[in-house]
C-alpha cells in the first residue's frame, strides 16, 4: 500500500498547489487522508486567509456559532479580512475586491475604524477614529499585543489616490 509523503514532502506539494485529491490519487490513498494530515500540520490551502482570521478571531474572540447569531459572516468583517489579505498580496476574487472597497471607502468617508463586542446582536460597529487608532481599519484592544510586522502594516488603512 502506498502511504502519504513526509511531511516536509506533504508541505511541498501543497504549497506547489496540488490539490487533495490530485495527492490522494498519486499514492493511493482517500482524499479525506490528504485533507486529514493536511489539517494537521496545519497546512492550509489559503494559507493568507486562515492567517488573517486566526488573527481577527484571536484578537476580537469573534463569535462563531452554527445558530443565527454568528459574527463571522458579517459584512463589515468579511471585508476587514479581504482589506489585510489584498494588504498582504492575496489575490482576491472580484467581489471580495469590491467588498474590500467598499469598507475602505466607508472608513475613509466616516473617519471610522471597526470594532468588535461579541456580546450584541451585531458584533462589529463602525466607530469614530481616535488618536489611539492612527491608520489602523480596525479598533486594537487595550493590552493586547500587536502581530508581527507584516500583518500590522496590513491592517492600516491605505493611501487614497488623493495622497491621504
Amino acid at each position: 500500500m502506498v502511504k502519504l509523503p513526509s511531511d516536509a514532502g506533504l508541505r511541498q506539494l501543497v504549497q506547489t498547489g496540488w490539490k487533495d485529491g490530485e495527492i490522494a490519487a498519486v499514492h493511493g490513498v482517500t482524499i479525506s487522508a490528504v485533507g486529514k494530515r493536511r489539517r494537521e500540520q496545519n497546512l492550509y490551502k489559503k494559507p493568507v486567509a486562515a492567517r488573517v482570521t486566526d488573527m481577527i478571531n484571536d484578537v476580537w474572540n469573534v463569535k462563531t456559532t452554527s445558530g443565527g447569531d454568528s459574527h463571522h459572516a458579517r459584512r463589515p468583517l468579511q471585508g476587514l479580512k479581504y482589506c489585510i489579505r489584498k494588504q498582504l498580496g492575496d489575490e482576491l476574487s472580484p467581489p471580495q475586491e469590491r467588498r474590500a472597497q467598499n469598507l475602505i471607502d466607508r472608513l475613509r468617508r466616516e473617519d471610522a475604524v471597526l470594532d468588535y463586542d461579541r456580546e450584541t446582536p451585531q458584533g462589529v460597529f463602525f466607530v469614530p477614529r481616535t488618536p489611539e487608532d492612527g491608520r489602523r481599519l480596525m479598533r486594537w484592544p487595550a493590552g493586547k499585543p500587536l502581530p508581527s510586522a507584516d500583518l500590522q502594516a496590513a491592517m492600516e488603512l491605505p493611501a487614497s489616490a488623493e495622497g491621504d
